[in-house]
Formats: C-alpha cells, sequence, structure tokens
C-alpha cells in the first residue's frame, strides 16, 4: 500500500475529488492535512459524507501528520492526502517529509495571485516556496483534473513574473 496522490487544494474534498481523481488513483482513504480543520469534527462529518462509498476520510494536523510520517510513512493505507494551501505543504517539507511528487490544483484567487496554469493561481511566497520544494528533488506540477494535461513547475513557471 502506498500514498497514491499529494493534492494541494484550497477545496480539499469536493467533486473533482470524489468524481475524478480517487477513482483515478485507486485511493481507499483521503487524508485532509489542516491545523483548523482537524480540530473541526462538523466538517469533518461533512467531507466524510461527501466521500464515495467505501472511503475514508481522516483529518489531521500538520505536526501531527509530520510525527506519524517519520513513524510510518502512512505505509497502511492507499491514501490520497489533501493540503489545503502552500504554506501547510511547506511547513510539512520543512518538517522532514518527503514525497515523490506533489500536485498543484486550485489555490483560489485573490489581487495579488496570478493565474500560472489554467486556473490555477501562484502569488510570489506560493512560487518561492513551491520553488525551493522542487529544487530539493520532490517533482512539483500542476494538474487540474485527470482528463486534461499536467505541466512541470519548472516549465510554467519560466515564463512567470511576479512584482
Amino acid at each position: 500500500m502506498a500514498i497514491k496522490l499529494v493534492r494541494v487544494d484550497f477545496r480539499l474534498v469536493h467533486g473533482q475529488i470524489v468524481t475524478k481523481w480517487i477513482h483515478t488513483i485507486k485511493a481507499d482513504t483521503i487524508l485532509v492535512v489542516n491545523d483548523k480543520l482537524a480540530n473541526d469534527p462538523f466538517m469533518l462529518s461533512v467531507y466524510q459524507m461527501s466521500a464515495p462509498l467505501g472511503t475514508k476520510v481522516n483529518v489531521v494536523a500538520v505536526d501531527d501528520f509530520i510525527k506519524h510520517w517519520h513513524e510510518t510513512k502512512y505505509d497502511e493505507t492507499n491514501c490520497m492526502i489533501l493540503i489545503k494551501n502552500v504554506d501547510d505543504v511547506y511547513r510539512i517539507y520543512k518538517g522532514g517529509v518527503s514525497f515523490d511528487a506533489i500536485q498543484i490544483g486550485g489555490l483560489g484567487g485573490s489581487a495579488s495571485r496570478k493565474a500560472v496554469f489554467g486556473p490555477i493561481t501562484l502569488d510570489k511566497t506560493d512560487a518561492d516556496r513551491l520553488q525551493e520544494i522542487n529544487d530539493s528533488g520532490q517533482r512539483v506540477y500542476f494538474h487540474q483534473v485527470p482528463e486534461d494535461g499536467s505541466a512541470e513547475f519548472n516549465s510554467v513557471m519560466k515564463g512567470i513574473h511576479f512584482d
């Protein structure tokens, strides 16, 4: 068993996850990593109800995830890890966790963010942090939905400039 996908997506468990990604990667568990949601039993129940039949949903705080990673690397399950934002994935990276690949999905929008790959946006801080993770040897790539193409971080970012 193994981690099937690590995805950064501010929407977490949503339509694309439950109708497309979970079936494409054949995961039986969704693990949401976020401090605020780890202490929100109501949202956990919403995520559990929205998941496909037979799919477990768990929510853990960032530090708890890092600790458990160093103990087991989550080898006990076929899971999809969902991380709400680049700040959290960067904390995980700085905590000594190394993934084979990190998929960047929806990150929301604001005046300080720039569309870099379809609707996927970054701000300068996100871009700098993802560059550091990518430079460490972890593959960072953009991918919205399974049936659309993906793009490697460095390929996309070579034409992007933040003011």
